[in-house]
């Protein structure tokens, strides 16, 4: 490892704050649905009538914009090519193996799953979480 290349630590670091921001986001339409659930369960005509499209709206508007990660790909794909460049890799599965006999670097399953999105393939080995 070269000064040029971020350590693991931040690298995990960073991977793991991506991973828990994208989880937070999907896991944010689960409010919403408990909420157009909760308008739903009114059994009053005229709250469920003032009510019910708007949140039903504001849920199907929210889920749509977040079924894809894309706003977050591009910081994704640098921190990995960084890691390929700087480090000399040929893969990811490379850089998390190589830690001079420690334990291997692990990653969060939201962070495999972004950085495929990316292009780059994380082995299952490698996840946790």
């Amino acid at each position: 490892m070269t000064d040029a290349l971020i350590n693991k630590e931040k690298y995990r670091d960073i991977s793991n704050n991506y991973a828990e921001s994208w989880d937070a986001v999907t896991s944010s339409t689960d409010y919403l649905y408990l909420a157009l659930m909760d308008v739903v369960d009114l059994n009053f005509l005229y709250p469920e009538v003032d009510l019910l499209n708007p949140f039903y709206q504001s849920y199907l508007l929210s889920v749509n914009q977040i079924q894809t990660p894309s706003s977050l790909l591009d910081a994704v794909r640098a921190l990995n090519t960084h890691v390929l460049t700087r480090g000399g890799y040929t893969t990811i599965d490379d850089y998390y193996e190589d830690n001079k006999g420690a334990p291997a670097l692990t990653a969060k399953a939201m962070w495999q799953y972004l950085s495929a999105e990316a292009g780059y393939d994380i082995a299952d080995k490698y996840v946790v979480g």
